[in-house]
């Protein structure tokens, strides 16, 4: 039997497990979940190679502060092209799975339905703050690596990096962005439970936390 074969059989095992452990629609969104992610670091990484390759100077280097202005278009990509419409669509399934009669066949008819009922509104629900979390995530994310990076370049902008230091940099990183993005995370997540207010409104109740 060759290796294609092998493959198979481990996939059909894992989702008959998957499926006694977790039932059906919970393993079609683990699933969903491992490609959403999967985009979300090819967006990421595509889009700050992209911008930073533009910001450099004539030297070919990037400035902290470029790092973190490429940083935020990366977040601000990712949140348009992959996490906003990828979060809308999981919620609306989700949502339609648990009425008595649902209305979708499945997540490419449901994707359809929405775009068909509600136009490409219908997936970018909730954008500018998912575009605010995920661009201060990624700013805060590609500014702290690129700048430890640096450091441990030195003087020397060739020198290589091995794994160990790259584990421990990506690490630092991961950290500063998840303790710096919390606050931003709370007002989102708050903000999305009081529907319909007004920028005034959104202000004065930011202020107010």
């Amino acid at each position: 039997m060759n290796s294609q074969h092998y493959l198979h059989v481990l996939h059909q095992r894992l989702r008959i497990q998957a499926n006694e452990w977790f039932g059906e629609q919970e393993y079609f969104f683990q699933q969903d979940n491992a490609s959403c992610h999967t985009a979300k670091v090819v967006n990421q990484f595509a889009t700050f190679d992209a911008v930073s390759d533009k910001l450099k100077d004539e030297k070919g280097n990037l400035t902290r502060t470029m790092s973190l202005f490429a940083g935020l278009c990366a977040g601000t990509m990712e949140a348009i092209c992959v996490v906003c419409p990828a979060e809308t669509i999981k919620v609306k399934l989700i949502h339609d799975m648990n009425l008595a009669k649902p209305q979708y066949k499945g997540m490419f008819h449901g994707v359809r339905t929405i775009v068909r009922q509600e136009g490409l509104t219908g997936i970018y629900k909730g954008l500018g703050a998912t575009i605010v979390k995920q661009g201060s995530n990624q700013a805060i994310r590609f500014f702290t690596i690129f700048n430890l990076y640096s450091w441990y370049r030195a003087d020397d902008p060739n020198k290589t990096i091995g794994i160990v230091p790259t584990f421990f940099f990506g690490t630092i990183a991961g950290a500063a962005s998840v303790f710096g993005n919390t606050p931003v995370d709370v007002i989102k997540t708050r903000l999305q439970n009081i529907p319909d207010l007004t920028y005034d409104e959104i202000f004065k109740y930011i202020l107010s936390m």
